[in-house]
């Protein structure tokens, strides 16, 4: 089969199995105004405003409102939501009230007949706070998550990040990736056939390589997201490389763009029977990427990507890949890497370059046998 179209199957399959996330019928959320006590009603509104932007911000495509007035419990929002004559597939109402120093913020969504009930409560140090919390409270909620599980490095309050500067400094994701490799000019050419006094006889070279890669991103703030990848272009090829990429925004369809550094090898080739005095079949590597993130909210991402790397060793071999990723999050929303280890919540950062030299020595092995 050729090779685009073998890759356009290939980013088809991914897109229909993930797209059912995005197909789903929109719904209608009505949000309560927030109700309170020792907070001024311009905090209030503000804070509601917040809350229902947040909210807005996630619901990927649902219809969010606001109600006139605000309700507490559960009977008055099923109430007032039955009065207003409003149809709503979700309620959401919250309170935010002064304890001593701290701020409380809960909230509650629920479906719109009442059931399914999910509520949580978050503290605030200061009302400088409540963009954070309110953003945070909006992820717990609509994906039923615990506050806990929906902290990000976009919704940790000031306090959490002075009392444990140490904590989720990035989200983890990992997955893997398929493509194709595209050499370019005389890269990787092989000897094919020897004449009878063992001299190359007839050299070729490949149009293009499947390509393996083991994904693994950290995600900072400000848009910038640090990649390693273990990378084969099978059969002749391995290496590793680490990226620097910014993100072009925060929704569920995210162009990139970045480089980055890495160390490749390249089996023995065509040149090494050619060329006097031997030459070097590893060397660094640069890397300049380009692609698009698609459900990027979501536990699972799928990443289309471009890339043309060069490997400075004797030939300067370099080319073009095209690849197609999934990454996952944790299961619970995404594992925060701290950078300790032993702390018994996913891997540490000494497992994770572990299977990264565990699965560079098997590949490896792999092209050494494939000599």
């Amino acid at each position: 089969m050729h090779p685009t179209k073998t890759f356009s199957s290939l980013f088809v399959a991914a897109f229909m199995v993930l797209s059912p996330a995005v197909a789903a019928r929109a719904k209608t959320i009505l949000v309560f105004p927030v109700s309170g006590e020792g907070a001024e009603a311009r905090d209030l509104s503000a804070v509601t405003r917040l809350f229902k932007d947040a909210l807005d911000g996630r619901s990927r495509g649902d219809e969010v409102t606001v109600a006139k007035t605000a309700c507490e419990d559960r009977e008055c929002a099923l109430s007032r939501a039955k009065t207003a004559g409003v149809a709503a597939d979700e309620l959401v109402y919250s309170s935010f009230y002064k304890l001593g120093k701290k701020w409380i913020f809960s909230a509650t969504i629920l479906n719109g007949d009442g059931s399914n009930s999910f509520s949580q409560r978050l503290t605030a140090a200061s009302i400088e706070d409540m963009e954070a919390v309110t953003q945070r409270m909006a992820d717990a909620l609509m994906q039923r998550k615990t506050a806990d599980q929906a902290a990000s490095v976009d919704n940790i309050t000031e306090k959490e990040a002075e009392d444990d500067p140490a904590r989720r400094r990035s989200l983890y994701r990992g997955g893997v990736a398929i493509g194709y490799f595209f050499p370019m000019g005389n890269s990787f050419e092989y000897v094919d056939s020897y004449d009878n006094f063992g001299n190359p006889e007839e050299i070729r070279g490949y149009r293009q390589m499947i390509r393996l890669t083991w994904l693994n991103t950290w995600e900072f703030r400000n848009n910038l997201q640090l990649g390693t990848d273990v990378v084969w272009n099978v059969p002749t090829s391995i290496g590793a490389d680490a990226s620097l990429r910014y993100l072009f925004g925060r929704g569920d369809y995210t162009p990139f763009v970045g480089g980055g550094l890495g160390l490749h090898y390249v089996r023995g080739d065509a040149n090494n029977d050619i060329a006097e005095g031997g030459k070097r079949n590893s060397g660094p590597t640069l890397n300049a990427q380009g692609g698009m993130f698609l459900f990027r909210t979501y536990d699972v991402n799928v990443m289309l990507r471009g890339q043309y790397q060069v490997i400075l060793n004797s030939d300067v071999d370099h080319g073009v890949a095209v690849d197609v990723g999934v990454s996952f999050g944790d299961k619970e929303g995404g594992k925060a890497s701290s950078g300790s280890s032993g702390s018994g919540d996913g891997w540490s950062a000494l497992e994770y370059v572990g299977a990264g030299v565990l699965t560079l020595i098997a590949l490896s092995l792999i092209t050494a046998a494939a000599n």
